[in-house]
């Protein structure tokens, strides 16, 4: 990346959080392959490992958001959440609940503003979906319910941390510039002609307009081939 690229800070903690989705994967299927008199023996620890592993994948984001935020401001200047209150704000009581995703939308924005933020709110809805029944011990009568939540939240966790620490930003078709309006008579913009060995910008118009009566001063004369401008040319 270059030097000056403010979203560079962000790769060595996108892999730290890939690594604790990953291990919170590896986990869920490590209980899967236990036999039953095993989960039996383990039931009291089993959610305190899953707690564990979550809080892990939540601490390395929230150090993701506050270096995300921090280089949104780079990218869009002093606007939007501070990089301290996007860090904590898995901490704060009931607003919780929202500024998380709040804060990693403006962060998407910033790096992706031609992508869809779907990914931001798909995760945010299944964490919240899989907070809820974990917290309430709900159980859902689907076999493997519980494992497909977890490998779907953890999959569009990683998407998602993917296409803001690591993935090149996304460009719009028409790069800002290029297509500005240009006066007659000035130069346009550095390489609006990049393969032609030609000046940019459009030539001056004649001294009494392009619409001043032949043998008037001003009017640009008579073309090389002989016929007046505005006349009909020759047949065929």
């Amino acid at each position: 990346m270059h030097p000056s690229d403010p979203w560079k800070s962000l790769k060595s903690v996108s892999f730290m959080v890939f690594g604790a989705l990953g291990l919170r994967a590896l986990w869920s299927f490590v209980k899967l392959a236990l036999p039953i008199e095993v989960i039996r023996d383990m039931h009291g620890m089993l959610p305190v490992v899953d707690g564990l592993l979550m809080f892990l994948a939540v601490a390395t984001t929230m150090m993701f958001l506050g270096l995300g935020a921090s280089a949104a401001r780079k990218v869009n200047g002093p606007v939007g959440f501070h990089p301290a209150l996007a860090a904590l704000s898995f901490l704060v009581p009931f607003a919780n609940v929202i500024l998380p995703a709040l804060a990693m939308r403006q962060v998407w924005k910033a790096k992706n503003p031609q992508r869809s933020e779907g990914l931001v709110w798909g995760w945010w809805g299944l964490y919240i979906v899989h907070t809820i029944i974990n917290a309430a011990a709900i159980r859902i009568p689907i076999p493997y319910f519980g494992l497909l939540l977890v490998l779907a939240l953890l999959g569009v966790w990683g998407a998602m941390i993917y296409f803001i620490g690591l993935a090149p930003a996304a460009q719009s078709f028409a790069p800002q510039g290029h297509f500005a309006p240009i006066a007659y008579g000035q130069p346009g913009p550095a390489g609006y002609y990049p393969n032609q060995n030609m000046q940019s910008g459009y030539p001056a118009p004649p001294a009494g307009g392009y619409g001043a009566p032949v043998g008037q001063p001003g009017h640009p004369g008579v073309p090389p081939h002989g016929t007046p401008w505005g006349g009909a040319g020759p047949t065929g």
